[in-house]
């Protein structure tokens, strides 16, 4: 595949600046066809109900082989290769025989912003300008939290009070602050290990969290490697012979919306990252992945139902709350 790197004379930033263009309106144009073929496809096989998605698969084994991360959610296996720090970085899915690419490449420009570019399978299907770079590592800021009650002299220190709410028919733990990070899925109740991927579906989003380990290396590789490895537990949970394509098309479609926000809280107190995903975009993508992903409109289309219908709840971020739904 071809790239092209900023410098030089004059003459070939104009020529980067016309591909660049050229470029952007070929990937806008299928971004708008798409979303003429979601009122053809979307509308038959839209279904909300409880429990229609998976749970999140469980990482059943993780290893390094030289620069590479190699890692299973069930029958798919994602390898994340690192080209370049921070500049280029190739993911493979591979499930059922069957595999696909996602690639992020990421150029520094003059103005301190960074031309950002999504391959699929060798195929250019996004290029922007971002203020951040998506392969940067992702700064954990410390959460403003307030002080632990001090003991008295002849007392003990009160045990912490944990506050706990229902939401999307699932149970959070809300605090206290100085405890507990963000809000999430309530450990005790759910029983839920550090060491284990672990899934729920409630009413409209399905929770999740990363095992420990898993969420160290996310944060460490980026917003692009944390959408990737969510698009590698949705195409498990897709399966069949398209779950490889599936994995790549939303961890693309993902890391071409979602950016990088740096405000964001990734890991909780026990070092996990938990993530939210919204049944109703899961399961219209589901229906129609058989064409999503052999179609030249298939990126556009998913973007178009996404931004209609999809949430994405990342640690304590809310990237995207189409429908809704809120906070815990």
């Amino acid at each position: 595949m071809g790239f092209v790197v900023l410098g030089g004379t004059s003459t070939s930033l104009l020529k980067l600046k016309i591909v660049s263009i050229g470029m952007v309106l070929l990937v806008s144009s299928a971004v708008i066809t798409g979303i003429l073929m979601v009122s053809n496809y979307g509308s038959s096989s839209f279904d909300e109900s409880r429990g229609t998605m998976a749970v999140s698969p469980e990482l059943s084994d993780f290893s390094q082989e030289g620069s590479n991360s190699v890692m299973k959610f069930g029958n798919l296996t994602l390898t994340v290769r690192i080209v370049e720090p921070e500049k280029h970085m190739l993911m493979t899915y591979e499930m059922n025989s069957q595999k696909s690419t996602l690639e992020f490449i990421v150029s520094s420009e003059e103005s301190g912003r960074y031309q950002t570019s999504i391959f699929i399978d060798g195929q250019l299907l996004s290029l922007q300008v971002l203020d951040s770079n998506i392969l940067a590592p992702i700064s954990i800021p410390s959460p403003v939290r307030s002080s632990q009650p001090a003991s008295i002299e002849g007392y003990s220190s009160p045990s912490p009070q944990y506050t706990y709410a229902w939401w999307d028919g699932v149970k959070q733990v809300t605090g206290p602050s100085y405890l507990i990070k963000y809000h999430h899925p309530d450990r005790t109740y759910y029983q839920i290990p550090t060491f284990a991927n672990w899934g729920i579906v409630g009413n409209r989003a399905n929770h999740n969290q990363l095992n420990h380990d898993l969420s160290q290396i996310a944060a460490a590789g980026g917003w692009s490697l944390v959408c990737s490895i969510i698009g590698a537990a949705l195409g498990a949970m897709v399966g069949g012979v398209f779950g490889a394509a599936a994995g790549v098309l939303i961890g693309g479609v993902l890391g071409s919306l979602i950016g990088y926000f740096s405000g964001a809280i990734l890991l909780d107190e026990q070092g996990c990252i938990f993530w939210w995903f919204g049944i109703a975009f899961f399961n219209w993508f589901k229906a129609n992945v058989w064409w999503l992903v052999s179609s030249p409109f298939g990126w556009g289309a998913t973007i178009a139902q996404f931004s209609l219908t999809g949430y994405l709840r990342v640690g304590s971020w809310t990237a995207w709350d189409a429908p809704g739904l809120g906070n815990p």
